[in-house]
């Protein structure tokens, strides 16, 4: 998992500024959207988990 976060990183998310607001959905959830989570905020991004699954993720892009 940690592989592939960095491969992230490397590959996309290197020079994006702090100021960006993506949406992320995990369709399988758990373990990997909490560790993205976790190292997006931990490097200066501003995060904000749903609790919800699919439901609570499509209302709060509807909501945007």
């Amino acid at each position: 998992m940690a592989r592939n976060i960095a491969d992230h990183f490397e590959r996309v998310l290197i020079e994006t500024p702090k100021d960006w607001k993506p949406r992320v959905y995990y369709w399988r959830g758990g373990k990997r959207s909490g560790s993205l989570a976790l190292v997006l905020d931990q490097i200066g991004f501003k995060v904000h988990l749903l609790e919800g699954g699919y439901a609570e993720f499509r209302r709060a892009v509807v909501a945007v």
